[in-house]
C-alpha cells in the first residue's frame, strides 16, 4: 500500500484523514534544527498501513485573499442584519409602550368621570322660587351632588359623605371644582377647590338621556335645567379629545348609567 505522494510525502490533510479513519497513535521524527521536514509515522497494528508523511508548512494550505474577503463581507451582513433585527424590535417595544400609555390615559379618565357620575344623588333644595335639582347639565360641563368620595381625604367636602363636583375643561385641561353640597352658591363657575385631572384633554363634551315614562319616549339632550326638571338623566354619554406626544386622539364614547336616575 503506497502512501507517498508525487512529491514524496503526503499532504497534511490526507494525513489527518487518515489518523481520523484510524485512530492510530503518532510519532514523529526528523530534525528541525537542521531544517529537515518533521515527519510523522502512522504506527498501525497493521504493519501494512504503516507510513511516512511529510508535514512540512510548505505543503500545507492557507487561506487566500479571496477567501478573507468573502469571509469578511459575510461577517459584515450577518452583523448588519442583527443590528437591524434588534433595532426593529427595540422599535417595536417603543411603539408597544406608547400604545400601552394612551391606553392606560384613556382608561384613567372613564374610570374617573364614570366614578363620580355613578354617585350622583337627586338632591333637591326649596328655595322661595321653588324645588331646585342640584344636578346642573350643560354641553361643556356636568354639575351634580355625588356620593362617590374620597375616604382618605381631610377636606370638608367629602368628610360630608357627600359633595357638589362641577366636571369642566379649559385651555388648561380637565378639571374637577369642588363644594360642600348643601352650599347656594355651587351652580356658580366660581369658589371652592379646583383640582387639574388632566391637563391634555383638549375638547369634554356630555349629552343626557331624558327618558319620559308617559311617552315613553327617550331623548339625548345636550342640557339639563335644574329649574326644569325634578329627576336626574337616565344616562349620560360623554365624549373626549386629548392631545399626546402633538398627536390628538378621540376616547371612544361611552356612557354611565346613574342608578339615581330616573
Amino acid at each position: 500500500m503506497k502512501l507517498k505522494n508525487k512529491k514524496g510525502w503526503f499532504i497534511r490533510e490526507k494525513v489527518e484523514r487518515v489518523i481520523r479513519l484510524t485512530g492510530f497513535p503518532l510519532k514523529t521524527c526528523g530534525n528541525d534544527e537542521k531544517k529537515q521536514p518533521l515527519k510523522v509515522v502512522i504506527l498501525g497494528l497493521d504493519p501494512g498501513i504503516h507510513g511516512v508523511f511529510n508535514l512540512n508548512t510548505k505543503d500545507t494550505k492557507g487561506f487566500t485573499l479571496i477567501e478573507v474577503i468573502i469571509a469578511i463581507t459575510l461577517s459584515a451582513v450577518i452583523i448588519a442584519i442583527l443590528l437591524s433585527a434588534m433595532r426593529l424590535g427595540y422599535r417595536s417595544q417603543e411603539k408597544g409602550m406608547w400604545r400601552e400609555e394612551i391606553s392606560q390615559k384613556m382608561r384613567i379618565l372613564n374610570d374617573r368621570i364614570t366614578w363620580l357620575l355613578r354617585g350622583a344623588y337627586p338632591y333637591i333644595i326649596a328655595r322661595t322660587e321653588g324645588k331646585v335639582l342640584y344636578f346642573s347639565g350643560k354641553s361643556g360641563s356636568a354639575g351634580f351632588v355625588t356620593t362617590s368620595v374620597d375616604s382618605y381625604s381631610e377636606g370638608a367636602e367629602d368628610r360630608a359623605g357627600m359633595k357638589w363636583v362641577q366636571i369642566f375643561s379649559d385651555y388648561e385641561g380637565l378639571k374637577i371644582r369642588e363644594k360642600i353640597y348643601f352650599l347656594e352658591d355651587v351652580f356658580d363657575d366660581s369658589g371652592g377647590k379646583v383640582y387639574l385631572l388632566d391637563p391634555s384633554v383638549d375638547r369634554l363634551e356630555f349629552e343626557y338621556l331624558d327618558v319620559n315614562k308617559k311617552e315613553k319616549k327617550e331623548d339625548w339632550v345636550s342640557e339639563w335645567d335644574p329649574t326644569e326638571k325634578d329627576y336626574l338623566p337616565a344616562a349620560v354619554r360623554v365624549k373626549m379629545e386629548f392631545t399626546h406626544d402633538r398627536q390628538k386622539f378621540k376616547v371612544p364614547e361611552f356612557i354611565v348609567r346613574l342608578p339615581a336616575g330616573y
